[in-house]
């Protein structure tokens, strides 16, 4: 959990199963206090190693 400054108050990076388990967790676990307005989910499809689109500088 990361407080961070900007639109966002917090970043919470989590690990799931699948969209169906981030949605409970969020749900289940996070929706539930009374001081949370609003919550937005990022979803990373693919961790790649190579160089993918983006090539680091130099290559």
């Amino acid at each position: 959990m990361f407080h961070v400054a900007g639109d966002d108050d917090f970043l919470a990076d989590v690990a799931v199963k699948g969209a169906e388990a981030l949605r409970d967790l969020v749900l289940q676990h996070v929706t539930v206090h009374r001081m949370v307005r609003q919550t937005e989910t990022h979803l990373v499809f693919e961790l790649r190693d190579d160089v993918g689109v983006l090539a680091p500088p130099g290559s």
